[in-house]
């Protein structure tokens, strides 16, 4: 079965679709595999990099993962991604890995998620978010001043520019001196991060041969090629390399002095969830 890459409501539901659900979908045939490339943590890499947060950016480039460090802080395990997968642990009523809760934490925190919210979705006490959500923003104090500077810039200018330049409109008044109150302030520290990351990755798949190309949607582009193992090496070389190209728009140095990019994760198998593996 291939995939609708057209449907908007395609592309905003993969994101979060389990793997089973994903085995669905399935190569061609036998003869054929899907080569799945995702970016690694991008939204939450991007916001380092905007937020100029040296730690973050450190551990990002030597390996690290920062979804499996806030995990090592809300649940005790070991600050690996390894760790925190298999560990399960309850929210909203179900049973979810600790990796996938921190994950969603993560990018709810970076775009101003409350403690209200926290405890809701998380289970834990109003008393125990309150304190996990200072822990975090003293532990991660560039993001946390980023935060707010970048809601008093959309306010005051009525708008923002991503890296691509494109730009998001702000129209909602306000009047007082906490920002965080701003009907509109999720929405313009997420469009940074996101936007960028949806126009990077647009390029990035624009690039790769459309011949090969089985489906693109939010970050994770996949491959449909032939099952042999000189055919899949080259294809995910190309893949890789396409994805993981610098952006010559954003630079920082010495961490990205010729232009911001971001890692990807190379899967290969019969299914697009990754069932019946195959090594490259």
């Amino acid at each position: 079965m291939r995939c609708s890459v057209d449907s908007p409501h395609f592309q905003r539901a993969v994101e979060n679709w389990p793997r089973d659900e994903r085995d669905l979908f399935t190569a061609d045939d036998k003869n054929h595999v899907l080569l799945s490339a995702d970016y690694r943590q991008i939204e939450a890499v991007l916001t380092a990099f905007f937020a100029r947060d040296v730690e973050q950016t450190e551990i990002v480039l030597a390996g690290g993962n920062l979804h499996a460090i806030t995990a090592a802080t809300f649940y005790g395990c070991e600050p690996t991604a390894e760790s925190a997968k298999s560990l399960m642990v309850k929210k909203g009523g179900r049973e979810e890995s600790a990796y996938q809760c921190t994950k969603e934490y993560r990018h709810g925190r970076n775009f101003w998620m409350g403690a209200h919210t926290l405890s809701r979705k998380y289970g834990f006490t109003l008393r125990e978010s309150i304190r996990l959500i200072q822990a975090d923003d003293k532990r991660w104090p560039a993001v946390a001043r980023w935060r707010p500077s970048v809601a008093w810039e959309a306010q005051r200018n009525k708008m923002l520019l991503n890296s691509f330049e494109r730009p998001l409109y702000f129209h909602t008044p306000f009047r007082g001196d906490d920002i965080e109150r701003w009907a509109d302030a999720r929405e313009a520290v997420a469009f940074k991060p996101q936007s960028t990351a949806g126009d990077m990755f647009k390029l990035a798949t624009a690039a790769l041969p459309a011949e090969l190309m089985w489906s693109a949607a939010h970050d994770n582009d996949v491959l449909h090629v032939e099952a042999d193992i000189g055919k899949m090496k080259k294809a995910a070389i190309l893949l890789r390399d396409t994805m993981e190209r610098c952006f010559p728009e954003m630079v920082w140095a010495p961490f990205y002095p010729k232009g911001f990019f971001c890692k990807v994760d190379i899967t290969a198998g019969y299914s697009w969830g990754g069932k019946e593996k195959v090594e490259i």
